[in-house]
């Protein structure tokens, strides 16, 4: 079964959230709120944060290889 796995990066908050394709319920869904100094890198340590918070797990695969870069 295929996830959607879902990003928002915006001014004040960020969001993370992961659903069946085609669903129109959450899985998972976690918020924080962007501090107000934070750069780009700083979001991005943010929202990798979240990512274990909603069940999401990176599955680490090799270019070039038949492997999903994403797990679920």
């Amino acid at each position: 079964m295929s996830l959607t796995l879902a990003l928002d990066f915006g001014s004040t908050k960020l969001a993370a959230a992961i659903a069946h394709a085609g669903s129109q319920e959450w899985l998972g869904y976690e918020r924080r709120l962007s501090p107000g100094n934070a750069d780009a890198s700083t979001d991005l340590e943010i929202m990798r944060s979240l990512l274990p918070e909603i069940n999401f797990e990176v599955v680490p695969a090799g270019l070039g290889d038949d492997a999903p870069l994403w797990g679920q």
